[in-house]
């Protein structure tokens, strides 16, 4: 009889803890879905504030694209940091890319080789087809470096598809300068004012736009890197160089080789206004303390102006230089001009195309809007 009650209390007890249970779930609220009920994954936790100093020495990389005599403006920005942090930012730096070359910056950066690199975007197409490959067609209408340079930095600051492209490669963008125009520069005495006026001459062009340009009117295009520009003309590989007139006199081309210098001052634009831009990775400023980190942003906000004041101040003493040789320079009407922006503009519009096919698939509309802004920007 006594395990007959037993039985009959055990079970009573089951049937209470199930009813209890099941109340209990039916009175609690149901769990949210992940991510507010959107399915998006939980977001991670924030990352520890940074302390605000420390005594950490950090040792950075610095591969710089000018040759060193030209490297003065960096040179300076890294000797201010390092004395504005008492010597907890030290810098190792290579020029003239002799690290990795400017076609490895990018991957120098991915694999933390550097962490700090003077980059053209144009030279890596698929990773910038909004802030380097679309800057560097032919003919956009830029008439000078300050101009292209606040632009840039405009359309930066106004259109997320050229931000996401630093932030997708962790790159953060400490300075940006165009550079100048590009010209025509022959080796020999020919006669070009138009582009029908290259027929029969190999010229280097270095931008794809360009050397279908070149090709479109009858010239060989070739392309070479800057410190096989003098052996080339020298030996008469080529017969002259779309470049920009700076670059020339760096590596001694301009004024000793060059006989003929076309320019296209007049009506603006000239060939390309290609970007230069300085990044670091932003994963090495934020494992610094906050000062280091304050001071790196603060000391960056100048570098932009002093870059633009110092290449813009060399490109004046190479054309000088250039009169100052006897060079036969040439200035186009804008009418001529106005010839080679049509010539130039269904190339650009078909590789915008192309590029927004490859996946840049809004480029032709921040196409739109770059022309707007030049045109607004130069009252035209």
């Amino acid at each position: 009889m006594k395990k007959k009650y037993l039985a009959i209390i055990l079970s009573l007890i089951v049937v209470l803890v199930f009813v209890l249970s099941a109340c209990g779930e039916s009175n609690s609220p149901a769990p949210a879905p992940s991510g507010g009920g959107n399915n998006s994954p939980t977001p991670a936790p924030a990352a520890p504030a940074a302390p605000e100093t420390s005594d950490e020495v950090f040792y950075i990389t610095a591969e710089i694209n000018y040759p060193e005599p030209a490297a003065g403006v960096i040179v300076k920005y890294f000797e201010d940091l390092t004395e504005l942090s008492g010597g907890r930012l030290q810098f190792d730096s290579y020029f003239g890319s002799s690290l990795s070359g400017q076609g490895g910056v990018l991957q120098s950066l991915e694999s933390n080789i550097t962490q700090i690199v003077g980059l053209m975007p144009y030279n890596f197409d698929t990773v910038f087809p909004y802030s380097g490959s679309l800057f560097n067609m032919p003919f956009l209408g830029f008439e000078d470096m300050a101009g292209a340079s606040a632009i840039w930095k405009e359309m930066y600051d106004t259109t997320p598809e050229m931000q996401a492209e630093y932030a997708n490669e962790g790159l953060w963008v400490a300075s940006v300068m165009a550079n100048p125009i590009y010209d025509l520069h022959l080796a020999k005495d020919a006669n070009v004012r138009l582009p029908q006026d290259m027929k029969g001459l190999t010229i280097i062009t270095q931008v794809p736009e360009i050397s279908e340009l070149v090709t479109s009117y009858g010239a060989a295009a070739l392309d070479a890197n800057p410190s096989d520009f003098y052996p080339n003309l020298e030996k008469g590989v080529a017969d002259g160089i779309i470049q920009h007139v700076s670059i020339l006199g760096a590596f001694g081309v301009a004024p000793d080789l060059v006989k003929k210098q076309i320019r296209f001052d007049n009506g603006g634009g000239g060939f390309v206004t290609s970007i230069l831009t300085y990044v670091w990775r932003i994963d090495l400023i934020e494992s610094m303390p906050q000062d280091l980190q304050d001071i790196i942003y603060e000391r960056s906000k100048t570098l932009s102006a002093e870059m633009l004041t110092n290449d813009s101040a060399t490109w004046e003493n190479t054309w000088a230089r250039c009169e100052e040789a006897g060079n036969d320079i040439v200035f186009l009407t804008k009418e001529e001009v106005d010839e080679w922006k049509k010539a130039a503009e269904p190339i650009r519009l078909k590789s915008v195309e192309e590029r927004a096919a490859r996946g840049a698939t809004n480029l032709m509309e921040v196409h739109n809007k770059l022309i707007d802004k030049i045109n607004e920007y130069y009252k035209k």
